[in-house]
């Protein structure tokens, strides 16, 4: 499963020589590393990641290290980053946690945070910190939020959290935390630099003496934004000092002035290095040598780090641009050399393809504004980013093609479809629905029209149609079509049920559990089987339930799926809780505890 997991954004990155040890806000970690959650909050280049990189190698407390993106939105990869992350210091940690993240089945909130605390209580018994980096570039997110507000909640007294964001992140519930004076916090008010420190800095990087007047003004002028004041330290002498103070303040503005500044002092060849290198957000110096065609890019990487320009080493891993360094150096590309920009989108993403990593290579080919070729990778690997539960990505990639090539390859227009069922959005989701059936109907493709009529249907909430859908596309289906015939009498068995029609539902149920077992497909079968169970139990005939739910449960254990597991033992309890059986439906309901307690579900 972590095979595919960027190494660099679980790996405390190196210090720089180039920014200041802080000891005042160094001193301030260090006294308040008991509380559960430590808040870094502040805009962008105030040296918040510079200062954890600090504590994680000035404490003695083993720190486990999460550098967020965007792509971490979805929860399934951000609890692959969290388990892995942890278990670069604790190398057995994580076991349940990663049974649950691979079951084929998106499960509640709380059993993934129970499944995550309960590792933690189990298999790490020392003290320990965990950072999470830019914590805004996932704020956007619900899931995530909601996920870690309970993961909080519930936080060992051992495990520390520090989360660091340019903004404070208003949508979690931290008022228990708060309550019980268990958060502490830095701002930008903390984070700015004093006039003292100023002087130090740019005493320590550049061998300068300033006068106090001008870090005074230095620290007015620019609010004490450390970016700034490192960017403009290599122009001091240059007299630019002036030029600069005028009307700027912190923020992107004086940001990409500072770093044209920089940049327009390095030569053409290491100009252009940056520029092209940029391309890459972790950079590996054989994926960057093969990308730029070149073999010095690990000689050109040091001389920028010596040059202090914005480039940071990654233990083992590489090197990573500052990302406001690589945002100007990225629209620099753009603006100077459009179709190279494009053409080093092109390769890159070739290049992560030829090398199995198609999420990249997706997202490279979105930045590069091939569609056509974005469309072609999403359709190899959309199935199993939905069954693990990265439907976050998935739908920002569908929305990033458009309603033009959805409308021209109607499975992902049927995958947008489903997306937006699950988001709640049940308007559109009929809507790209219909549009799938009759894109496939008109194709003459009679399996995809079967399996989009069947998909639509178990999303629809109105029966008639749901019923109609289904016989259509059972109809369409070849006998030898096992796995959608079952798909569509499952499908038909429960709509049956919610009709109260008990004999129809069983007479669908049964069929598509047998198919389900001819065609291999042993979830289906077993969920038909639990399907079975739960009708002949409306009906009130215990006795047939219990030998459904029975062969669901062989199917279950074989399969080593806990949750399921956990709800069939379950269901046989009340069974025999009905039959007056009580001491062996509290067996049955104790071993049921047991697997939910496995599946980690509360």
């Amino acid at each position: 499963m972590q095979s595919n997991l960027l190494v660099t954004k679980i790996i405390v990155p190196t210090q720089r020589h180039d920014v200041l040890h802080r000891a005042r806000l160094l001193d301030f970690l260090h006294e308040y590393i008991n509380r559960k959650l430590i808040l870094i909050s502040a805009a962008a280049g105030y040296g918040k990641t510079s200062l954890l990189v600090d504590f994680a190698h000035d404490t003695k407390l083993p720190v486990c290290w999460y550098s967020l993106d965007e792509s971490d939105q979805d929860l399934h990869v951000f609890l692959e980053y969290l388990v892995a992350a942890m278990q670069r210091l604790f190398p057995q940690f994580g076991g349940r946690s990663l049974a649950l993240l691979r079951e084929p089945e998106q499960k509640s909130l709380d059993a993934y945070v129970a499944a995550l605390i309960t590792d933690i209580h189990e298999q790490i018994d020392s003290f320990f910190v965990l950072v999470l980096d830019d914590y805004h570039l996932v704020e956007a997110s619900e899931t995530i939020n909601r996920f870690l507000d309970r993961f909080l909640y519930y936080l060992p007294d051992n495990a520390h959290l520090m989360l660091s964001s340019r903004t404070i992140p208003t949508q979690l519930t931290l008022s228990r935390l708060t309550a019980q004076l268990e958060v502490v916090g830095l701002g930008t008010n903390d984070l700015r630099f004093t006039a003292d420190e100023i002087r130090v800095l740019i005493q320590k990087n550049f061998g300068l003496e300033i006068t106090p007047t001008i870090a005074d003004e230095l620290a007015t002028q620019s609010e004490g934004w450390i970016t700034g004041i490192v960017l403009t330290t290599p122009t001091l002498w240059r007299g630019l000092l002036h030029e600069w103070i005028k009307g700027f303040g912190p923020g992107l503005q004086l940001f990409d002035y500072l770093a044209d500044e920089v940049w327009s002092q390095q030569s053409a060849e290491l100009q252009q290095f940056l520029l092209d290198s940029s391309v890459l957000a972790e950079i590996n110096i054989e994926l960057c040598n093969e990308l730029l065609g070149r073999s010095d890019s690990e000689a050109m990487l040091q001389l920028a780090e010596k040059r202090n320009l914005f480039v940071t080493r990654v233990q083992d891993a590489g090197f990573r641009y500052h990302h406001l360094f690589r945002d100007f150096l990225q629209a620099r590309l753009r603006q100077m050399h459009a179709s190279r920009h494009a053409a080093l989108l092109e390769k890159a993403a070739r290049v992560f393809e030829r090398r199995g990593k198609l999420d990249q290579a997706i997202e490279y080919w979105l930045s590069a504004k091939d569609s056509a070729n974005a469309a072609r990778l999403i359709l190899l690997i959309v199935d199993e980013y939905y069954e693990r539960g990265r439907a976050n990505t998935l739908s920002r990639w569908l929305n990033a093609l458009g309603e033009e090539v959805l409308r021209d390859e109607p499975l992902l227009l049927l995958w947008r479809a489903i997306l937006d069922s699950d988001e709640g959005a049940m308007e559109n989701a009929q809507r790209r629905f219909d549009e799938a059936i009759a894109a496939f109907e008109r194709r003459g493709d009679a399996l995809n029209h079967a399996r989009a009529l069947i998909t639509s249907a178990r999303h629809d909430a109105m029966s008639a149609r749901a019923m109609e859908r289904c016989e259509r596309a059972l109809a369409l289906l070849p006998d030898r079509e096992s796995f959608l015939h079952a798909l569509g009498y499952r499908t038909m068995g429960g709509l049956h049920v919610r009709a109260g029609q008990w004999e129809s539902a069983i007479d669908y149920l049964e069929r598509a559990s047998t198919l389900a077992e001819l065609a291999d497909q042993h979830f289906l079968k077993a969920d038909a089987e639990s399907d079975l169970g739960n009708t002949y139990s409306l009906r009130g005939d215990h006795a047939r339930a219990e030998m459904h739910f029975r062969i669901a449960r062989t199917y279950w254990e074989r399969i080593g799926h806990s949750a399921k597991l956990a709800n069939v033992l379950n269901s046989l309890a009340v069974t025999r809780y009905h039959n007056g059986e009580l001491a062996r439906a509290l067996e049955l309901l104790l071993e049921a505890a047991r697997h939910a307690h496995q599946a980690g579900y509360l």
